[in-house]
């Protein structure tokens, strides 16, 4: 495997050790550095023992010379990201990911004997038109690329093929997103679509927290890589942190965007956060069986919502785009780059733009519900984007050895281009944060309920932190009958009795 390949391996290895509460590599805050004595192992030390203990890399080598790769998407275009598919070699010299994607597929054309070729259709033809293709028995297409939510809807009408029964698509390789497989590997025997290095969209829809570095140092907080480090980084560490901060900047009496804020994000991030605290309105049971996790275990699910409610809905100190910014989400990054905010929540593609203002900020993984909880987990969007086979794609196995070939050569690629030059920006000298970043986007976590709409559950969420009353008892007995019957039909979906 490549260099870069090696070392998003070594990240991995790494953030493992660091979010299992191991003291590991060493960073700063941009003020301050956290080297001690007791800070020994190093990025290096942890790549070197990554290289020793590297998986073999599992691709065809197989050609098959004059075939034509044939994929129809409608995603691309996120942040101004360009698509994620094919670009000609003209196309290619004009913007980072352009080049990304050209070199990809070059190094997969030359590879296997192929020639890639994209096709770009409007997302409100999209679904209609690959259900048609398929009745009709139409083989132009082999592989679709489609936004998560959207792919499931075309799983409700039978048109995809199971790539769970696809060897070739050797979906236990590091450059497939586990998070995906684990959540999305129905009776741990099918799976309709992946994701993973082979796209842009699954990364920059995924949403991180940044920090303020010169507010930290203000305050006088402590040094929140630390924090993360020793398995700290909780809710409550970071409603302590805000406590203070907000001001009536300019005296008027009210506080909106002219103002200082202890934290500001989307309103959607209150359901993210509640999956990074251990509580996704759904789970999956050991047989692969999926379950709303109120009814499993309301208790567990009242508790951290009461947390979020009390440290985040009805927190003072806590502003939401929608409600109380009036949805000027460039306005939040212009208060984040003005040092009117401790905290942001944003989607990672978001990064470039605020780079462009402001360098003094640092990235954190989603706080932990308590010290006790095992492990920091990432969140990953439902409008991640996935590639999927449409029943008539003409050789699936071929499709699959492909795509996977693809993911392989789009470590280097995609990936990398995506951080060093899209998001992080060469010039940064934050490698802790590059480092949280890497674990953010290797270790996504997706909620069922919310990626596939179940039960009214979104919206219910919605209300209570609109309202700024707690009713979350009450509403989730209101839904959970729809959110099981929901679950119902996604099961005989899913097994073909639909």
């Amino acid at each position: 495997m490549k260099r870069t390949a090696l070392k998003k391996l070594s990240i991995i290895l790494l953030f493992t050790c660091i979010f299992v509460n191991c003291v590991s590599a060493c960073g700063n805050t941009g003020t301050e550095s956290v080297n001690s004595p007791e800070n020994e192992t190093t990025v290096s030390e942890t790549e070197t023992e990554a290289a020793e203990t590297e998986a073999p890399v599992n691709i065809t080598d197989e050609r098959f010379d004059g075939k034509e790769f044939n994929i129809i998407y409608m995603t691309g275009g996120s942040y101004g990201m360009g698509n994620e598919v094919d670009y000609t070699f003209e196309e290619s010299q004009s913007t980072v990911v352009s080049e990304a994607v050209y070199q990809r597929n070059l190094l997969t054309e030359e590879k296997l004997g192929i020639t890639i070729n994209g096709t770009y259709l409007d997302p409100a033809q999209f679904n209609n038109k690959i259900v048609n293709l398929v009745q009709s028995g139409d083989s132009t297409y082999d592989a679709i690329l489609n936004y998560l939510r959207y792919n499931y809807q075309i799983v409700i009408k039978g048109v995809l093929i199971n790539i769970s029964e696809i060897d070739e698509f050797c979906l236990d390789n590091p450059w497939w997103d586990q998070g995906i497989n684990d959540n999305f590997r129905f009776f741990n025997e099918k799976q309709f679509f992946a994701t993973g290095d082979i796209c842009i969209d699954d990364d920059c829809t995924g949403e991180v927290m940044f920090f303020n570095k010169k507010m930290y140092d203000d305050y006088g907080l402590s040094d929140p890589y630390e924090t993360v480090r020793n398995g700290k980084w909780t809710l409550d560490t970071m409603t302590a942190n805000m406590a203070g901060v907000k001001a009536d900047l300019n005296g008027d009496g009210k506080f909106d965007k002219n103002d200082r804020w202890g934290y500001c994000g989307g309103i959607g991030v209150i359901q993210e956060i509640m999956v990074c605290i251990g509580a996704p309105s759904t789970f999956l049971d050991s047989d692969g069986y999926p379950h709303f996790a109120y009814s499993n275990n309301p208790e567990s699910m009242i508790n951290v919502f009461d947390a979020v409610f009390n440290g985040m809905i009805v927190n003072p100190d806590v502003a939401f785009t929608e409600r109380e910014m009036g949805s000027d989400y460039a306005g939040v990054y212009t208060m984040f780059a003005n040092d009117q905010l401790l905290y942001l929540t944003q989607a990672i593609g978001g990064l470039h733009n605020m780079r462009q203002n402001n360098e003094d900020f640092g990235i954190l993984p989603f706080p932990k519900y308590n010290e006790e909880q095992d492990k920091y987990i990432a969140m990953g969007s439902f409008w991640s984007s996935t590639y999927a086979l449409p029943m008539t794609s003409a050789d699936p196995k071929q499709a699959g050895a492909i795509l996977n070939v693809m993911g392989y050569y789009s470590v280097d690629t995609i990936t990398e281009y995506i951080i060093q030059n899209i998001v992080m920006v060469r010039s940064t000298r934050d490698e802790v944060s590059e480092e949280m970043l890497r674990f953010a986007i290797a270790n996504k976590s997706y909620d069922i309920g919310l990626c596939m709409e179940l039960g009214n559950y979104q919206s219910t969420i919605y209300g209570i932190i609109n309202k700024k009353k707690n009713t979350f008892v009450s509403d989730m007995e209101k839904i959970k009958s729809k959110f099981e019957n929901d679950i119902d039909k996604l099961v005989s979906i899913y097994k073909g009795d639909e």
